[in-house]
């Protein structure tokens, strides 16, 4: 279950800035005023512990206070809204409660990702032909317009999807493509081979080779036409790729 992917943590919060919202149109002056800080501390305290950086940095901030502004304009509006229908506050504050454990339930659930699943090798399969990927090389899988970084706990959400889709490695998935990051995953990559890792990874990878790549790709020769036929693949001189 833990640790908790930013995402999982920015979704709780909208959820509790929503639920304190809520509370603090059905309470008294005292509560309110508690439950109003509440509501301000918990996306602050999200963006202290995940401080947006670079260029761009102000669109992190926006990401996160406008959803944050929404939830509680809408946990706000609904308590509001049961107070002029004479709903009596205990029932709503109860019903508000229910419903906020029964949104946090499935968010939780969908970035659980098993032990098991952690330390397993990923069995994809590409047009038919089946490899095993360990999964300390975060493979990024590709299939349809959906990419999800396998391994990766700051996306733990597509991680998890996975290893439900592979029963924790133990069935195929079938993918459009695979890209791996090769930048600082080649000394794990030579370790884990020599090790005895999987034949059918270990038997395309050379560390003399790939130590100078930057990253490999691995899809359908239709797959890397239409890539190149649209503009949507560069062709850097450190990239490997393997069609199949």
């Amino acid at each position: 279950m833990f640790p908790l992917n930013p995402q999982t943590v920015l979704l709780l919060v909208l959820i509790g800035v929503a639920l304190s919202a809520s509370l603090a149109v059905l309470s008294g002056w005292r509560g309110r005023f508690g439950f109003l800080i509440l509501a301000v501390a918990l996306p602050y305290g999200f963006l202290s512990s995940n401080t947006p950086e670079g260029e761009y940095a102000f669109l992190g901030y926006l990401f996160v206070a406008g959803p944050a502004i929404i939830a509680f304009v809408i946990g706000a509006s609904v308590a509001g809204l049961s107070l002029w229908v004479g709903l009596p506050p205990r029932r709503f504050i109860a019903a508000a409660i229910c419903a906020a454990f029964a949104g946090a339930g499935p968010v939780l659930w969908h970035q659980y990702a098993p032990e098991a699943c952690r330390t397993a090798t990923l069995q994809i399969q590409v047009s038919g032909e089946k490899l095993h990927v360990p999964v300390d090389m975060q493979p990024r899988l590709d299939k349809g317009d959906d990419t999800v970084i396998f391994g990766n706990l700051d996306r733990k959400t597509g991680f998890a999807k996975y290893c439900r889709l592979s029963g924790s490695g133990a069935r195929p998935v079938d993918v459009d493509s695979i890209r791996i990051n090769l930048k600082e995953l080649n000394r794990d990559m030579h370790d884990i081979c020599r090790a005895g890792g999987p034949d059918s990874w270990c038997q395309i990878y050379s560390s003399d080779t790939h130590r100078h790549a930057l990253r490999v790709m691995i899809a359908p020769q239709s797959r890397l036409l239409f890539l190149q036929a649209t503009g949507k693949r560069k062709a850097p001189s450190r990239r490997i790729e393997r069609a199949i």
